[in-house]
């Protein structure tokens, strides 16, 4: 009975020690100052893996991000007890490296630091008119309207690797996206003279109807997308949730449909409608998670 008391005590006394030597073996903390290595990826809404950052680069990536590409910018904004630093602007080099946009501009280590990161760096609000484009560059304005950004609280690790990536810190869509595909009793062979989407705030939020004009990727077929602000209320009502459509075909002869869509940030609404003895029916809806590549409708029940 005492060599088992002797045992358990000797056991006792090495808990510390083993302790210890856990604690020797752990990662050191870099030092105060020390530049921030920046990591950053574009995750799978409702889900908890993340775009992996070596898959096929999806068709439609050039105006609806899914994976970040060579000489993207996002914007990083630094907060410390309870102040926040001015944005700091890291660009995507060819390398897969994040390096500051400016020189002498890194973000550095500081203990009890937070980070929160958006793109594009430049966003200021979702673009009525979703056609144009920016610089000649096709699809910008919908590129441009396309909010994704990191949670709140981001902090770095302590070797000094600041990762927008995972389930909790990588960049996620912030808005709602909207896509309109038009079928007709016959094919299709002319294009539209005008087509738009009005409701409340689709683009500003706000209470006053609004309209937007999508962005038509493929001239040589009859699909759009856009970008809407999302409905922030917790019970929207009928009316917010409210889409009509409008289409002026070549032979100036208009169609009208009203959608029900509730705008939830994050997600993608997808529907067909049908040109028909001039009525504009919708025939087809989805609702889905925001993924890369174009979405494929359902019948509605």
């Amino acid at each position: 009975m005492m060599c088992m008391k002797a045992i358990q005590f000797y056991i006792v006394c090495l808990l510390p020690v083993l302790a210890g030597c856990a604690d020797d073996t752990a990662l050191p903390s870099v030092p105060e100052g020390t530049p921030l290595t920046v990591t950053a990826e574009i995750g799978v809404p409702d889900a908890a893996q993340t775009v992996a950052p070596t898959r096929a680069v999806a068709a439609d990536n050039g105006y609806d991000r899914s994976t970040f590409v060579t000489a993207d910018r996002i914007r990083i904004i630094r907060t410390r007890g309870g102040s926040s630093s001015a944005p700091v602007d890291y660009t995507l080099s060819a390398t897969g490296e994040w390096t500051p946009s400016a020189a002498g501009s890194e973000l550095l280590f500081e203990s009890g630091a937070t980070y929160q990161a958006m793109y594009p760096a430049d966003y200021s609000g979702i673009y009525a008119d979703q056609r144009n484009k920016t610089g000649g560059v096709d699809g910008e304005n919908y590129r441009n309207s396309n909010l994704l950004r990191t949670s709140a609280g981001v902090t770095s690790g302590a070797t000094g690797v600041l990762s927008f990536t995972g389930g909790e810190n990588a960049f996620v869509h912030r808005n709602t996206k909207l896509t309109l595909t038009f079928e007709g009793k016959n094919a299709l062979t002319q294009p539209f003279a005008y087509m738009t989407v009005q409701g409340q705030g689709l683009y500003s939020g706000g209470t006053a109807d609004e309209d937007i004009y999508l962005y038509r990727p493929d001239e040589t077929k009859y699909t759009w997308h856009g970008i809407l602000s999302p409905l922030t209320a917790e019970s929207p009502t009928p009316e917010q949730k409210k889409v009509t459509v409008t289409v002026t075909d070549y032979n100036g002869v208009s169609y009208t449909a009203s959608l029900t869509c509730e705008r939830k940030a994050g997600s993608h609404y997808s529907y067909t409608l049908t040109l028909q003895n001039n009525i504009l029916m919708p025939v087809g809806e989805e609702i889905k998670g925001w993924e890369n590549g174009e979405s494929h409708t359902g019948s509605l029940t």
